[in-house]
């Protein structure tokens, strides 16, 4: 190895240790930032409301699809009433669409909710 490669494989290693450590640093700080920003904390207090359509939803013990979908409406109108974005029609349409696209893809069985609680304890080993 020549003196010019071995200065090449030396600088290449300080600035590619350097810049990654920056990066990374750059990344964790932008990732608590926001966590620590407005919106998020927002998002975080509206979690009792869409935690309360959750229960309504589950009073039955069964979750059916409909529910599914409805729930999913509900929490996006509870965060952005509570982040004071105006949904209008189209907009609703769209999230309507997006939410069939995702519950489409999900298992159309019902979801039965003291097996699936008694499921969670058995697999956490609770």
């Amino acid at each position: 190895m020549t003196h010019n490669e071995e200065l090449c494989v030396l600088w290449g290693l300080i600035v590619g240790l350097t810049g990654r450590r920056w990066f990374m640093k750059n990344i964790i700080a932008r990732i608590l930032a926001w966590f620590s920003g407005d919106l998020v904390q927002k998002i975080i207090k509206c979690l009792p409301q869409i935690v309360v359509e959750a229960e309504k939803a589950m009073a039955d013990g069964i979750i059916t699809a409909d529910e599914r979908k409805e729930f999913a409406t509900n929490a996006v109108n509870i965060i952005a009433n509570n982040l004071g974005v105006k949904l209008n029609a189209i907009t609703k349409w769209i999230i309507s669409q997006i939410i069939n696209a995702v519950a489409k893809k999900l298992p159309s069985k019902d979801i039965k909710v003291p097996e699936a609680i008694m499921q969670l304890k058995k697999e956490i080993g609770g």
